[in-house]
């Protein structure tokens, strides 16, 4: 990763920053969407509730004992 000076943020460089975090979102996207093109539709829904369920797990308050 780069090394980050801090510095005042002019316009230009808040333009440049909105502009890299732009596209590092929409690169991320594109991945996200390459990858779950990979998988039938019904691959995608069993890994939705798997999801679900493992959310669900970890929210669980802890049963007292």
């Amino acid at each position: 990763m780069k090394d980050i000076k801090f510095k005042k943020m002019t316009s230009q460089n808040l333009q440049k920053l909105r502009r890299e975090i732009k596209e590092i979102s929409e690169r991320g996207l594109i991945k996200d969407a390459i990858r779950a093109r990979k998988f039938s539709s019904v691959e995608t829904f069993e890994q939705g509730i798997d999801l679900i369920n493992f959310v669900l797990k970890v929210n669980k308050p802890a049963e007292s004992s």
